[in-house]
């Protein structure tokens, strides 16, 4: 029987697990909600999905998805 990581690498498309994230507090099982209906919907590339599945460890672990910009920085817009 493959162990978790092997299992999913060897998918070819993207799927979202619950159990790849421990929830601790209610704001972190709102949070797991929201994602789970998110990476239902089908607009989503699998790298989208995976992204969105990977920010909630990331703010967890306290960095924050997007960097300030400091003063003078302006967001390039086309």
């Amino acid at each position: 029987m493959p162990s978790g990581g092997d299992q999913r690498l060897s998918k070819i498309d993207s799927k979202y697990e619950a159990e790849r994230f421990a929830i601790e507090t209610q704001d972190e099982r709102d949070a797991e909600y929201i994602l789970e209906v998110i990476m239902q919907r089908r607009r989503f590339a699998p790298k989208t999905r995976d992204e969105l599945a990977i920010a909630i460890s990331r703010v967890r672990a306290g960095h924050p998805l997007r960097h300030k910009r400091t003063t003078g920085q302006k967001r390039n817009r086309a």
